[in-house]
């Protein structure tokens, strides 16, 4: 297919032989007689007017047989009227008379490399029927050198048809890149559709993920709390070597269910943006030192060299956060590591101090590089033992590294090792306040003696564990299933310490509307605590609002019991 003919050079072609006829005019009106000059003004002005219409009604030549039959015709029609001109010229003129017609029919051929280019047959009928019978007339006529102008204007004539023939294959090849331009924006613009449709039926999929996950998770903690305050209540009445070692592999099991779930709500409450950052100006080898501590004994139990250089250089960050991230990086080195060790090291960097876990692992391969901090990815864990982690450890580590600010490098050759780099700002020695890092303090269960907590939950199951966790630690426990039985347990006379109230109960109430109406009905601010299975990020965040404390399911016993201690603690009760 051809490239049609611009609107605007069909106009130009149409303007351009009509100022070629008045010139036409001009030349020859006193030459020739003036009767056939008008004619042939006449006859070539009709032909014009049937190209110009023809252009103007149908810009592609192609888009009909019938249409290109009209043009080749119109075209050779006025090349021939030009040559007949020429021809007349050539007989009955001087040569110096002939010049000028010449000259006009060669400005007109050369013209049509523009107007008749994109259309191949009528470029040639015109140029040979302009050109052809001039030729005959110069071989005819010219007495001084007939051979010589006819060569020349054979020679003009094959110029012109070469240059017309190499346009047109250009106008050809820029048709084609344009087709393809036109299909590669096509083709761009489908898949950008595509993958905007992919990315909001991805998002639709993980809104509802999330629900589901929340849902999920929320119905399978219920169990899970009830059951891991129940083997504590059990372990503490139990005296048989056999069953306490039972019951002891059940506590195992849970426990591995509960850094699940504990892994799970990480990653929910970073999403929902209800992480707190306190950050303070500390020295960093209190928290590596802590966790050189913490970390030796696994080490020495897989037989690996596990070393702490530290530096007592002053950084500043959120240390529990802080902690977090290493205690992340350094379990997947030792996890992952089978023989030779791991190593912290520090290093100073102009405005920070750069903290690399090392290990003398696998490594990680270059492709997976990307993928190592996506949720549950895990490499060489094809059978899933949780020994190895959950695959959520290093999704954890990116998000608290963007909560804090603190840049993440990692770099690995596989069979080699791989090293993880954080960037932590450095503080220069100053009146700043120094933020010291203590071990939190253990408190005895039996500090709780003599106090009174009030549970509400709608769960027989949680109710009961936990008043029978609860009773051992010396406390008196009063349950309700709802707002109205815990209501009237207070108009009763019960006047509790502490009240534990899980945040999604039945009829669309939350545990701070529960907690809410105690301390109205109490005329006091009772202290709160509230446990929710919930790890959907928005209630996450709402229960966070409130201000009261937020354990989340499963509880672990002596969490709760220091919990406990510490809001009462807080009442002035003596704990």
């Amino acid at each position: 297919m051809q490239l049609a003919l611009p609107p605007q050079y069909a106009n130009y072609d149409a303007v351009f032989h009509a100022v070629s006829l008045l010139i036409a005019l001009s030349i020859y009106w006193r030459l020739v007689p003036l009767p056939g000059l008008i004619s042939w003004l006449i006859l070539a002005a009709s032909v014009l007017s049937l190209r110009a219409y023809t252009n103007r009604h149908y810009p592609d030549p192609n888009s009909s047989a019938t249409t290109s039959q009209w043009l080749t015709l119109a075209a050779g029609l006025h090349g021939v009227l030009w040559g007949l001109a020429g021809y007349w010229c050539c007989a009955r003129l001087t040569a110096m008379q002939q010049l000028p017609g010449v000259l006009l029919i060669a400005s007109v051929t050369a013209w049509s490399l523009v107007a008749l280019a994109h259309h191949w047959p009528a470029f040639v009928t015109f140029t040979l029927g302009a050109l052809m019978p001039v030729g005959v007339g110069q071989l005819l006529y010219n007495d001084a050198m007939p051979f010589g102008s006819a060569a020349a204007l054979l020679l003009y004539l094959v110029i012109i048809l070469f240059l017309g023939r190499s346009i047109q294959r250009a106008k050809d090849h820029s048709r084609r890149l344009r087709q393809s331009n036109d299909r590669l924006v096509t083709e761009l613009r489908q898949q950008r559709e595509e993958a905007k449709s992919a990315q909001t039926l991805a998002e639709a999929a993980n809104i509802s993920k999330s629900k589901f996950l929340a849902a999920a998770s929320h119905d399978l903690r219920q169990p899970l709390h009830a059951m891991g305050l129940l083997l504590h209540a059990l372990e503490n009445s139990l005296q048989d070597p056999e069953s306490l070692a039972i019951i002891r592999q059940l506590d195992n099991s849970q426990q591995s269910m509960e850094k699940l779930f504990s892994a799970l709500l990480d990653v929910s409450r970073l999403d929902a943006g209800v992480v707190e950052v306190n950050r303070h100006v500390f020295a960093i080898e209190q928290v590596l030192e802590r966790l050189k501590d913490e970390f030796q004994p696994l080490a020495q139990a897989r037989k690996l060299r596990f070393e702490v250089s530290s530096t007592p250089a002053l950084v500043r960050s959120d240390p529990l956060l802080l902690s977090r991230i290493l205690r992340n990086l350094i379990t997947n080195a030792i996890v992952h590591t089978r023989q030779g060790g791991v190593s912290i090291s520090c290093g100073p960097r102009p405005t920070a101090i750069e903290i690399s876990i090392c290990d003398t692992g696998p490594g990680i391969p270059q492709h997976e590089l990307g993928n190592i901090f996506s949720e549950f990815h895990q490499l060489q864990n094809p059978e899933r033992d949780h020994d190895k982690g959950l695959g959520l450890g290093l999704a954890i580590v990116r998000r608290l590294c963007a909560l804090l600010g603190h840049d993440l490098g990692l770099e690995s050759k596989p069979g080699e090792g791989t090293t993880f780099s954080l960037l932590v700002e450095r503080v220069s020695p100053t009146t700043e306040k120094i933020y010291a890092i203590n071990p939190p303090v253990p408190l005895h269960p039996g500090l709780l003696a003599g106090t009174s907590v009030l549970v509400v939950d709608d769960d027989i199951r949680i109710t009961a564990a936990m008043k029978e966790l609860l009773a051992r630690w010396g406390i008196t426990v009063k349950t309700a299933f709802n707002l109205e039985q815990a209501a009237l347990l207070l108009g009763n006379g019960f006047a509790p310490d502490l009240a534990i109230c899980d945040y999604r109960l039945r009829e669309n109430l939350t545990g701070v509307q529960v907690l809410q109406r105690i301390n109205a009905i109490m005329g006091r601010k009772v202290a709160g605590l509230l446990i929710t299975g919930d790890t959907a990020p928005e209630r996450i965040k709402d229960a966070h609002i409130s201000g009261y404390a937020l354990m989340h399911k499963p509880v672990n016993p002596a969490k709760l019991r220091n919990a406990l201690a510490q809001l009462l603690s807080k009442r002035g009760i003596d704990s």
